[in-house]
């Protein structure tokens, strides 16, 4: 399962991606703080799941969502 992690705090999102890797299977394909780069990694990365904070830098994750689903088939979003 591959995720992409998107929150303004990086120490959050380390913290976080180390959990998350634990788990096996699990591998963080990406990370980012803000809108633009983190539509650009989901495009890119076509992740199976993307965990977003509701504030990005640059905007908020329902912007991101609403871009990505006019381009993609989303991935589960949380």
């Amino acid at each position: 399962m591959t995720i992409v992690l998107a929150d303004a705090d990086a120490s959050f999102r380390d913290r976080l991606k180390k959990r998350l890797e634990k788990i096996t299977g699990v591998k963080v394909v990406g990370e980012s703080s803000g809108t633009e780069e983190t539509t650009a990694m989901i495009l890119n990365r076509k992740p199976d799941i993307a965990i977003l904070n509701s504030s990005l830098q640059g905007g908020r994750a329902i912007d991101v969502l609403q871009h990505i689903r006019q381009l993609m088939v989303p991935p589960t979003i949380i």
